[in-house]
C-alpha cells in the first residue's frame, strides 16, 4: 500500500530535547547533506539546524555528488524527490563518500524500495511517517555501529584482488597475464595514490597528459582498455568505476603490487 505525501508533524519542545540528544554522537563540524526531500525539506533543515548541525540542501543528483566529494558529509538523507533517479543517486553517493551514513527516506512502507536503496549502497531505510528526531536516532545507531567494528557489509573483500606484477607491468593470476602500457600503468597508479578516493579527470589529465589537446579522448580510451585488464565484467566495473561529473575512483584494496 503506498502512502500518501511525506508531511513532517509539528515539533513539540519534547522532540526538539531528543533531536539534540540523538544529535550528541555526531560529529558536528561536518554538514548533513539533504537529497530530494522536496516538502520535507524545510522541516529537516530547521530541526536539525535546532541541533547543532549543519544541512546543506542539493537541488539535484548531480549537485549531490559535487557536494558530498567536496564537504564529506557525516550524513545523507535522500528522498524519492528525484525519482527515477533516487538510487543512481545513492550509488553514486556511496562511491564517491564511502564512510557516510547514508539513509534513504522511503516515501513507502512497500519493501521494494527500501530493498531497492539497501542493494544501491544505502545504511538504512527509514519509513513514513518521518521525523527529524527518528532519523538522528537512526544515524546514531549505524555511528555506534560502525565504531564497534561491527559493520561486517564495509569490510574489504579479499576475494576478487588483482595481483600486478610492478617490474614487468603485468596482471597476474588471471587464466591469461595481461601486460599494461605505459599510460595504463601511469592511470593505476596515479589513482591508487589517492587511496580510495576520487581522482577528478583534469587532474589525471594534468598529471599523466598534460597540455595535449586529444588527451581528453586518450583519457576514455585508457580507461577502457584498463577496466578489460582489471575488471572481471567490464561493462559493470567494481574496481575502476565512474564518478559521474567528476571523475575516477579505484578499490585500492582490491590491487595487490608484487615485486618479481
Amino acid at each position: 500500500m503506498i502512502a500518501g505525501p511525506m508531511i513532517a508533524p509539528k515539533a513539540t519542545d519534547e522532540e526538539d530535547a531528543l533531536r539534540r540528544a540523538e544529535a550528541q554522537d555526531l560529529p558536528q563540524e561536518h554538514s548533513i547533506l539533504l537529497v530530494g526531500l522536496d516538502r520535507l525539506s524545510g522541516v529537516f533543515q530547521a530541526g536539525l539546524g535546532k541541533a547543532g548541525l549543519s544541512p546543506r540542501e542539493a537541488r539535484n543528483g548531480q549537485e549531490a555528488v559535487e557536494l558530498a566529494w567536496r564537504l564529506r558529509p557525516v550524513l545523507i538523507l535522500v528522498g524519492d524527490g528525484h525519482a527515477p533517479s533516487s538510487m543512481a543517486s545513492i550509488h553514486e553517493l556511496r562511491t564517491v563518500h564511502p564512510d557516510a551514513c547514508i539513509l534513504f527516506l522511503s516515501p513507502t512502507t512497500e519493501p521494494d524500495p527500501a530493498l531497492q536503496a539497501l542493494a544501491h549502497g544505502a545504511d538504512d531505510v527509514v519509513p513514513p511517517p518521518h521525523s527529524v528526531g527518528t532519523v538522528l536516532l537512526r544515524a546514531r545507531l549505524i555511528s555506534a555501529r560502525n565504531a564497534r567494528g561491527d559493520d561486517k557489509q564495509r569490510a574489504p573483500q579479499s576475494a576478487g584482488r588483482v595481483l600486478v606484477d610492478r617490474l614487468s607491468r603485468t596482471i597476474l593470476g588471471k587464466d591469461e597475464s595481461m601486460t599494461l602500457t605505459g599510460r595504463e600503468f601511469e592511470l593505476l597508479e596515479r589513482l591508487l595514490q589517492a587511496n580510495g578516493q576520487v581522482v577528478p579527470r583534469d587532474t589525471i589529465l594534468s598529471d599523466i597528459w598534460g597540455s595535449d589537446q586529444d588527451s581528453d579522448a586518450v583519457l576514455d580510451a585508457t580507461v577502457h582498455r584498463l577496466r578489460r585488464k582489471l575488471e572481471s565484467d567490464p561493462a559493470d566495473p567494481s574496481i575502476l568505476t565512474t564518478v559521474r561529473g567528476i571523475g575516477y575512483r579505484l578499490e585500492a584494496g582490491r590491487i595487490r603490487f608484487a615485486n618479481s
